[in-house]
């Protein structure tokens, strides 16, 4: 055991978000994660993990939707948004997105910070991985099929 007295120690609560995206309705899930996001903030929250893809929802009728509903990462509006509400409250964010780059896309995890750069993390259905960074990212979690 080590001794930790006299060390300075900083406590984090962490909230984990659930919630049940609709695929293809792309600014009311990120509204919605907004929201959520601004509840966990106000109940202490200082680092919080969003689900896969829950920006687009997650089972896609095709790689064409797929394609539609993807962002790039950090420019594209969920990130931003994303962006925008973890420097206003101070907090840090974790989150699953579907990211295009060029023609490709990938399942990849974003994290912004309010203090520090972030960076992505992608992988394709193949396995192939690709990891970048950025002075500014964030984003997504999982869905529901539309009805």
């Amino acid at each position: 055991m080590s001794d930790r007295k006299g060390r300075d120690e900083a406590v984090v609560k962490i909230a984990c978000i659930q919630m049940a995206p609709v695929v293809g309705e792309k600014e009311r899930n990120v509204r919605r994660s907004v929201e959520r996001i601004e509840e966990a903030v106000g109940a202490g929250a200082g680092l919080i993990v969003l689900p896969e893809l829950c920006n687009t929802g997650y089972v896609f009728e095709s790689r064409e939707e797929a394609f539609a509903l993807a962002e790039e990462i950090p420019d594209g509006p969920t990130c931003q948004a994303w962006i925008e509400v973890a420097r206003k409250r101070g907090l840090h964010l974790v989150a699953g997105i579907a990211e295009r780059y060029g023609h490709v896309l990938y399942n990849a995890a974003v994290s912004s910070s309010h203090q520090a750069s972030s960076g992505s993390s992608g992988r394709t259905t193949s396995g192939t991985r690709r990891t970048s960074s950025s002075s500014r990212a964030t984003s997504a979690s999982p869905s529901s099929r539309r009805q």
